[in-house]
C-alpha cells in the first residue's frame, strides 16, 4: 500500500468490518520501527502494519515494486499480486467481499 492510499483504506475497513482484514508491509530499510509505529498511531489507522526490513516477505511473493497489492482470501489462497492502479484494486476488493 501507498501512504496516499492508506486514509481510503483506513475508511474501508471500517466500513467493511470483519469481511475483509487490511494489513501494511512496511518495506523501508531506512526506516525506524519506533517511528513507523508513532506515525501510524498519530494517523488514528486500524490496521495491521507488517515490517519487511530483512525484504523477506517481498522475496517470498516476488515483490519488485511498490505499491504491491496481494488479496488474498479467507482461505488463505491468494487471489491477486500486481502493482495496478489503486481504484483497481478497490474494485478487486468490492469483488471479493460480494
Amino acid at each position: 500500500m501507498c501512504e496516499k492510499e492508506l486514509p481510503v483504506w483506513k475508511t474501508r475497513s471500517k466500513q467493511l468490518g470483519n469481511k475483509l482484514e487490511f494489513v501494511a508491509v512496511n518495506a523501508g530499510v531506512n526506516d525506524k520501527i519506533d517511528g513507523v509505529k508513532r506515525y501510524v498511531k498519530s494517523k488514528g489507522w486500524n490496521f495491521q502494519i507488517v515490517f519487511d526490513t530483512n525484504r523477506e516477505i517481498g522475496k517470498a511473493f516476488g515483490i519488485s515494486g511498490i505499491p504491491m497489492h496481494i488479496i488474498v482470501d479467507r482461505k488463505g489462497i491468494i487471489r491477486y499480486i500486481g502493482t495496478e492502479a489503486f481504484e483497481n484494486i478497490e474494485k478487486r476488493v468490492d469483488e471479493f467481499i460480494k
